[in-house]
C-alpha cells in the first residue's frame, strides 16, 4: 500500500512536459567575448570565450529557473582553455562572491543591502560574511568553475568577470 501510494504521488507530481522546465538566458558580454549556454549531462555549462583573457557578462533568466548545477568553462578559443584564474568574481541578486585559483572550494563572499549594494566594499577574510564552496578545477585542457548545488535558486540574475593570469 505503502509502494502504491508512494509510485502514485511521484506520477501526480511529476511534470508531463520535461522541456518546460528547461531555462532560457539572455548574455550580455563586451567586445570579443562570448558565453554560450550547454546542457552536458545534470549540468548547464557556460563556455567563456575570451581572446583576451579579461571581460564580464551579464546573465539573465528569461523563463523557466536556474539549474541546480552550474559550471563556467573558460578558453581564449575552442582548441585553447584558460590555465589560471588570477580573479573570479560573481554577483547574484543577494551576494558578492570573490576569489582566484588560490581560493578554490573556499571563495569570500558577503551579502547585498535592499538597495543591491554589498553590506562591505572592501571583501577581505576579517569582513567577509563566509566562504562558498565555489571551485577552480583543471579539466580537458581547460579551466572551470563549478558553483555550489543551487546556489542561484532565488536569484533573476547574475554578472561575472574574470582576469586569467595569463592574459594577452
Amino acid at each position: 500500500m505503502a509502494i502504491g501510494l508512494l509510485l502514485g504521488t511521484l506520477f501526480a507530481f511529476s511534470d508531463p512536459d520535461p522541456a518546460a522546465k528547461v531555462p532560457e538566458f539572455v548574455i550580455d558580454t563586451r567586445g570579443t567575448n562570448s558565453v554560450t549556454a550547454r546542457i552536458e549531462k545534470d549540468q548547464t555549462v557556460f563556455v567563456v570565450m575570451s581572446e583576451r583573457g579579461i571581460g564580464w557578462a551579464d546573465i539573465k533568466l528569461k523563463s523557466g529557473t536556474w539549474p541546480d548545477r552550474i559550471t563556467f568553462r573558460f578558453g581564449y578559443s575552442a582548441e585553447k582553455g584558460f590555465r589560471s584564474l588570477e580573479g573570479f568574481n560573481l554577483t547574484t541578486d543577494q551576494i558578492v562572491v570573490k576569489g582566484s585559483d588560490k581560493d578554490s572550494g573556499k571563495m569570500l563572499f558577503t551579502f547585498l543591502d535592499a538597495n543591491g549594494k554589498p553590506d562591505v566594499t572592501d571583501l577581505r577574510s576579517e569582513n567577509a560574511a563566509g566562504k562558498l564552496d565555489v571551485r577552480i578545477e583543471h579539466r580537458d585542457g581547460g579551466l572551470e568553475v563549478i558553483l555550489p548545488a543551487r546556489m542561484l535558486r532565488k536569484s533573476s540574475k547574475l554578472w561575472f568577470g574574470w582576469v586569467d593570469a595569463y592574459r594577452r
